[in-house]
């Protein structure tokens, strides 16, 4: 039996390999969390749009969520904030550049102005959703209010 003949490459064209195929797997997982931002837009527009027909009746939208969960094995809460994506978020163009879990962060941004504000940061420094993350979490921090507690006594 033959020993297979040792296959080698130089260290140079296996570096240019390497960043390749990194940079492509990147793309790649940017195009699907920018569609999985549209699907989820357009979702939720679905669901508003149909709950919005049926408005006049009580507690319609919820048996709408609920129901819909169940077929599409999806979290009711996923549902709703799909919605909530919807209506926030017109998604113009220079938006649909983020993805789903960008917007999952920007939604827990209760201002919209300040949910604006870092749509355009992402954007223009390219943040991952972890980096946004820790954005608002740092803003979160800096603009809590302050809690009764913390006031001195006089």
């Amino acid at each position: 039996m033959k020993n297979p003949k040792s296959f080698t490459i130089d260290s140079a064209s296996y570096d240019r390999l390497l960043k390749a195929i990194r940079a492509e797997i990147a793309a790649g997982k940017k195009i699907i969390a920018q569609a999985m931002a549209v699907t989820n837009w357009k979702t939720g527009k679905y669901i508003s749009d149909f709950i919005l027909k049926g408005k006049d009746r009580a507690g319609y939208g919820e048996h709408v969520y609920e129901r819909l969960a169940k077929d599409l094995n999806v979290g009711a809460k996923t549902l709703e904030r799909a919605v909530r994506f919807s209506r926030e978020f017109p998604i113009p163009t220079a938006q649909s550049k983020l993805g789903w879990t960008h917007y999952y962060e920007l939604l827990s941004l209760p201002d919209p102005s300040a949910r604006q504000e870092f749509v355009c940061k992402s954007l223009r420094k390219n943040l991952t959703s972890r980096q946004l993350q820790e954005e608002i979490t740092r803003y979160k921090l800096a603009h809590r209010p302050l809690s009764p507690n913390t006031y001195p006594l006089s």
